[in-house]
């Protein structure tokens, strides 16, 4: 049975998934999953994902295809809140 969005990211809570960047295949972390208020229009949860990705990511918004462990593959939309020179935070969010 395949995962739901939010059961992938859950699981992979504290782990890395690859996402294509600039320079490559990078390893975001996956840092939490909080779940968001039901609603009519989802039959799954909506929820919001905070991820880190490494020092020197490109802080770019946008559409990218990550792999998870498993080597399971998601479209996603990818959006940063701030970057450092340790790296860049991001949320996804599936509404």
């Amino acid at each position: 049975m395949a995962l739901t969005p939010f059961e992938l990211f859950e699981s992979a809570v504290g782990q890395t998934i690859t996402v294509p960047g600039a320079q490559g295949p990078e390893q975001w972390r996956v840092d939490s999953v909080n779940p968001l208020k039901q609603h009519a229009l989802r039959t799954d949860q909506p929820f919001a994902a905070l991820l880190s990705a490494p020092g020197g990511t490109s802080p770019q918004q946008g559409m990218r295809t990550a792999v998870f462990p498993g080597d399971v593959s998601l479209d996603l939309f990818a959006v940063p809140l701030g970057a450092t020179a340790d790296g860049v935070s991001y949320e996804v969010t599936f509404n």
